[in-house]
């Protein structure tokens, strides 16, 4: 087994070739769904994903994938993957006010080794980086960019824009930043895509059954490695 935060890399690594070859994410990737189906709610509210009724709007998470990030410049810099970054700011709770309020991404480095260790996305980035400046961060002195996206943007677009961001760091670099993957369950790919499908009874257009949904799905992980290890 993989240690923690390389597989996490390889997974968005993986997610972001994807998107690379495809120009879209999967359904089920980044909290994306089909449009005509609704997810299962928590225990607590203990209802059933399934089918919408003909009468009912379609499930906003079954919107477009956000574009791919254009590559260019190299991590860190200010048009990194053609986006506008601000200048790098000191990760304190009084500055981070200052940061967009809206939707964005942002990454954080360490102002010693000059490394990204972070990369983030929030539909208000001045909260985010408030509540990340009041971590310890191993007593490491940060500083934090952010990019503000011109309009609002669908929560799986900005998760696939975070990730287009990681992949290429990890394109750059063959490892994710150091704090990325800490905390997180890395199921970004593999176990939510059949998880959440089959709790809603969803299927993909074309699909017979859930089992075809896991064969389609293995099978493209399959022609993943293929292409990048030939």
């Amino acid at each position: 087994m993989l240690p923690k935060a390389e597989d996490g890399g390889w997974r968005v690594f993986l997610l972001y070739r994807y998107r690379q070859e495809r120009g879209a994410s999967r359904l089920c990737n980044f909290g994306r769904f089909h449009p005509r189906y609704r997810k299962s709610t928590n225990r607590k509210e203990n209802k059933r994903g399934g089918k919408l009724e003909t009468d009912q709007k379609n499930n906003p998470s079954g919107g477009p994938s956000h574009p791919l990030l254009r590559a260019a410049g190299k991590p860190g810099e200010p048009d990194w993957m053609g986006l506008s970054w601000s200048g790098f700011d000191m990760m304190v709770p009084e500055k981070t006010l200052t940061a967009p309020q809206g939707p964005g991404l942002f990454v954080l480095i360490d102002a010693g080794s000059q490394e990204i260790c972070y990369i983030g996305q929030s539909g208000n980035c001045a909260k985010r980086l408030l509540d990340h400046a009041k971590k310890s961060w191993d007593e490491k002195d940060l500083r934090f960019s952010c990019h503000l996206l011109e309009r609002p943007v669908l929560p799986h677009q900005l998760k696939e824009m975070e990730n287009d961001l990681i992949g290429n760091y990890f394109e750059h670099y063959r490892k994710a930043p150091e704090y990325q993957f800490r905390n997180s369950r890395l199921c970004i790919l593999f176990d939510l895509t059949i998880g959440e499908a089959h709790a809603a009874g969803a299927q993909p257009p074309g699909a017979s059954d859930p089992p075809t949904l896991q064969q389609e799905l293995v099978s493209q992980i399959k022609n993943f490695f293929r292409g990048i290890f030939r």
